[in-house]
């Protein structure tokens, strides 16, 4: 009887039980999610160049919150600026290891009849520079500061301070700082060992199609050099995504929905090189998997071997669970960004802060050229109370009338000191409370000279009188 000749499809063995090869089957299901990680890693590009002018320093800003900044104001050249408290910060959603470059556009407070004082600059509390603008010149001028930040607290960004010297101008109630037209942050330099290496990611697809292609020859021809070439390939594809990874942390968070999608696609991508590199055959298609070489040098260790062996079957089960692992884990991610990006942004898209809302009422007021309410002197002495009153001493606020509707302002600026609310000035003096803030208001209109009572033994720190208003912040001596 003459036997027939196997017919092709029988030259290439399809692995146990007929079934496709691992490294196959990795390939073509797999292959799906690693397009869209690298499509995610295009779309997440990072903006590096950010410009804040006065309104949004006022209000809201992109990628970051700010506070210690008043609503914007023109000059009569045509500027539009801010003026800061003596305290004026920035904090950001980034947190980078290398270089930036922040430009800030500043005019001295001599202008306005204010100190001739330097401003200091912090980055996440260390001093970066001291900046002294021309008291004479009445244009405003770029200061150019580059440095690598200071590490943060965990799961902070950078926070970018600005102090100066408070002074308060006649018929202005408000504490000022400086004035600031703009400010420009450039992350160029921060992100370029990435942004140079663009490659790395543009290398993949070649190198996955590679692979695929040496697999294939290997299987159909049985040529052990296309086997090794395969692997060699995906090897690689696993060193340039190691070295994107090593790249993006010592970047650091550039970005916080950048950094975390980079994160996953990386260590996804080059996961899937490895698991290729690991399964397919040391050579022509018949001949033993990289991982079956491993097990054989396990062998020898009975521990080892027996750890192998429980991976393997845990990594068996995972690999029949990944499609709708691959599924749960994609909606997570988007939910998990979702909620950061809501975290981020929301308090923003809610408005200014309690103090710009209220600063912002007190400036109307004045233009309208009608009386202040307690709004308006309440929160100018908040202000300098949660300046100059120290955070561990306990204070009373005394007053003549209800104040406590105010209280989650006042817990806002004084955050956080103790202090209770208080009626009765001797009772708080015998008690040696160490800081006092006291206020008082006219209940008709015929009041006559300074309302506002010098308690005995304390040292009056601040004073303001609007309309029909008193108040004032002392300290114990």
């Amino acid at each position: 009887m003459i036997s027939t000749p196997p017919s092709d499809q029988s030259i290439a063995p399809a692995g146990p039980s007929g079934q496709r090869p691992a490294w196959e089957w990795a390939t073509w299901r797999l292959g799906i999610l690693a397009l869209v990680a690298l499509l995610a890693i295009f779309v997440t590009q990072p903006r590096l160049q950010l410009r804040y002018v006065s309104n949004q320093l006022a209000t809201i800003i992109e990628e970051g919150q700010t506070q210690g900044f008043y609503s914007s104001q023109r000059d009569e050249a045509g500027n539009y600026y801010v003026w800061t408290q003596s305290q004026a910060a920035i904090s950001f959603d980034f947190q980078v290891n290398k270089p930036l470059k922040i430009d800030l556009e500043l005019r001295s407070a001599a202008i306005a009849g204010g100190p001739d004082a330097p401003i200091r600059v912090l980055a996440n509390g260390h001093e970066l520079a001291q900046i002294r603008p021309d008291p004479k010149n009445p244009d405003f001028q770029t200061f150019n500061l580059k440095f690598t930040p200071p590490p943060a607290e965990l799961l902070s960004g950078l926070k970018l301070e600005i102090l100066s010297m408070p002074f308060q101008p006649p018929k202005d109630r408000r504490l000022l700082g400086t004035m600031v037209k703009s400010i420009a942050v450039d992350k160029t330099e921060a992100w370029s060992g990435l942004a140079k290496r663009m490659w790395l990611f543009g290398a993949l697809p070649v190198i996955g199609l590679a692979a695929i292609g040496l697999g294939w020859v290997a299987r159909r021809f049985r040529l052990a050099i296309a086997g090794y070439g395969a692997m060699g390939l995906c090897i690689v594809g696993m060193s340039l995504m190691g070295l994107a990874l090593l790249l993006l942390l010592r970047i650091g968070s550039i970005h916080f929905v950048t950094f975390g999608v980079w994160l996953i696609a990386i260590g996804y991508l080059g996961g899937l090189f490895w698991y290729a590199a690991l399964r397919l055959p040391l050579g022509s298609a018949d001949a033993p998997t990289l991982s079956q070489y491993l097990l054989k040098l396990l062998q020898k260790s009975p521990p080892l071997l027996r750890l192998w062996q429980n991976l393997t079957a845990f990594g068996e089960q995972v690999r029949r669970l990944i499609p709708k692992i691959a599924i749960i884990l994609v909606f997570g991610v988007v939910i998990g960004l979702a909620l950061i990006a809501f975290a981020k942004v929301g308090p923003r898209l809610s408005g200014p802060q309690p103090f710009q809302n209220i600063s912002a009422d007190y400036e109307k007021l004045q233009i309208a050229g009608l009386n202040a309410t307690e709004h308006g002197i309440l929160s100018e002495g908040l202000v300098f109370a949660s300046l100059h009153l120290p955070l561990d001493k306990k204070l009373a606020i005394v007053a003549n009338y209800e104040v406590s509707g105010q209280d989650y302002f006042v817990r806002y600026w004084l955050y956080p000191r103790p202090f209770s609310y208080e009626s009765d000035l001797a009772k708080v003096q015998s008690q040696g409370v160490p800081s006092l803030i006291i206020l008082v208001r006219c209940k008709n209109a015929d009041c006559a000279g300074e309302l506002l009572p010098q308690p005995v033994g304390y040292t009056r720190l601040y004073f303001s009188q609007q309309g029909l208003d008193w108040l004032g912040i002392f300290q114990k001596n």
